[in-house]
């Protein structure tokens, strides 16, 4: 049992699984052997909540964010400070490595994104600012570009390349996503536009792709020859990804559309809308394959099963379902939970099962061809998380009811007794090899167990104030 005194804000294992970081709100982060559950090094103390915690790359240091408006660089293994605090002026929400281990971003109440040296803690270079709180941000993997979010808007931010450190600001966007050779940047943004920008130089490849209101998506087609957008404008649009010309008629919806994805042949997208609909078009033609996909109330998200002869939506009237992606018809009666939103669906790798979690105290694993419930893995209280483990076998609950579990998928059995915390648990997170799960709860206590037999691997991990 990984202890701490107060409520856990931030679980986090390093690169090679060997060590875990917490950080609470009891003013401490810890580095932990993930195995024997012994403290690794001194508390990492602060002057407030702290908010996170992560390695750098190679796993030597630890930098965390807190609300005292400071993030700190420690040693992973002695828990000594290693570089003067880096201030902000206002609560920090993340602090976090580049790729390289180079540099350092750090998000702020104060409406600022900054870089800071990972090695001697100044500032890289000027603060990147936004309109309101600053609560993620992230680098690309070559390390060249940043997005940074907060408040309804994130923005995108190259590094400059005839330079040691700077930053130019490109568009104010909702999303930022890679072509798969990592040469183009695609943006989509509250301003009505979707942008292409030169990955390499950070200049606009082609005019902006405009819609009439924001555009809430835009992703590339698995060639990276077309773009598929989807806006508050109540239409979706595929555009030739080099020239920026549209291919073929805005695909129509009766409300704000909420996103658009290719299947990963690239013939069809799928688009789900306000409009209590999701549909189904041929992405050359705009023709549309199937009648509308309808739900009671709003369709919040869709996509195509691996092998692209589903298609799975979820939505706010407390079901998803999944359909024939070629003709348009429900494989099965919705997939009802017994109340609340179903708020987490995931495919297993294969395509063949679907796992929902919802309020209504379960968990369920459902046959894509039957819509029939395989497994539910019952709780005494909400669950709020829900995911496949890496390999497939098991499945891993979280609850209100102040436990974890992991159950076998194949058989909905639990693998052990409940893995226990003294509050409800929030999170729940396998390790990269399926063979442990971490667990983090209201209570200030992390817990490592192995997933076969329940037991401790780790802890208790207990911080005194």
């Amino acid at each position: 049992m990984l202890k701490h005194s107060a409520p856990v804000r931030s679980v986090c294992y390093s690169s090679d699984g060997q060590f875990v970081v917490t950080g609470s709100a009891d003013t401490t982060a810890q580095v932990w052997d993930a195995h024997s559950g012994l403290a690794i090094g001194n508390r990492l103390t602060q002057n407030g909540e702290v908010k996170s915690g992560c390695f750098s790359p190679d796993g030597q240091r630890v930098v965390t964010s807190c609300a005292d408006a400071t993030a700190r660089i420690w040693d992973a293994r002695t828990g000594q400070p290693l570089t003067p605090p880096l201030k902000h002026n206002a609560v920090v929400w993340f602090a976090q490595f580049s790729p390289d281990g180079r540099w350092i971003i750090t998000g702020s109440g104060d409406s600022t994104a900054r870089v800071w040296d990972a090695h001697n803690g100044l500032p890289a270079c000027e603060p990147m600012h936004h309109d309101d709180q600053v609560v993620s941000g992230q680098f690309s993997v070559d390390g060249r570009w940043i997005v940074t979010a907060g408040g309804k808007a994130a923005r995108v931010w190259q590094l400059a390349p005839d330079q040691p450190f700077s930053l130019q600001f490109l568009h104010n966007a909702h999303t930022g996503k890679f072509s798969a050779d990592g040469q183009r940047l695609l943006t989509s943004s509250a301003d009505g536009t979707a942008r292409i920008w030169d990955a390499r130089t950070g200049q606009a490849l082609i005019s902006p792709l405009k819609h009439g209101r924001g555009v809430n998506t835009a992703s590339f087609s698995p060639d990276g020859q077309r773009i598929a957008t989807a806006s508050a404008d109540g239409t979706a649009r595929v555009w030739d990804a080099r020239s920026g010309e549209p291919l073929i008629q805005p695909l129509k919806h009766e409300a704000e559309v909420n996103a658009a994805v290719f299947d990963l042949a690239g013939q069809r997208i799928v688009t789900c809308s306000d409009d209590n609909t999701a549909r189904v078009w041929d992405a050359r033609t705009g023709q549309p394959l199937t009648p509308p996909l309808r739900h009671q109330r709003e369709v919040n998200r869709s996509e195509f099963s691996p092998d692209g002869r589903w298609v799975v939506t979820g939505s706010y009237d407390n079901t998803a379902r999944i359909w024939d992606a070629a003709t348009g018809q429900p494989l099965s009666e919705p997939l009802k939970h017994k109340q609340g939103v179903v708020w987490a669906t995931e495919f297993s790798a294969d395509g063949r099962r679907l796992l929902t979690a919802s309020m209504d105290n379960s968990a369920c694993l459902w046959d894509v061809r039957t819509g029939q419930t395989l497994l539910e893995f019952k709780h005494m209280a909400i669950v709020t998380d829900a995911h496949f483990s890496p390999d497939g076998l098991w499945v891993a609950t979280a609850s209100f009811d102040g436990t974890a579990r992991v159950w076998d998928a194949r058989t909905g059995q639990p693998t052990s007794p409940p893995l226990k915390h003294g509050g409800r648990v929030e999170t729940v997170e396998f390790s990269a090899d399926s063979r442990r799960l971490a667990t983090a709860s209201r209570d200030g206590v992390v817990r490592i167990w192995d997933v076969r037999s329940g037991q401790m691997l780790a802890g208790p991990f207990k911080h005194y104030g």
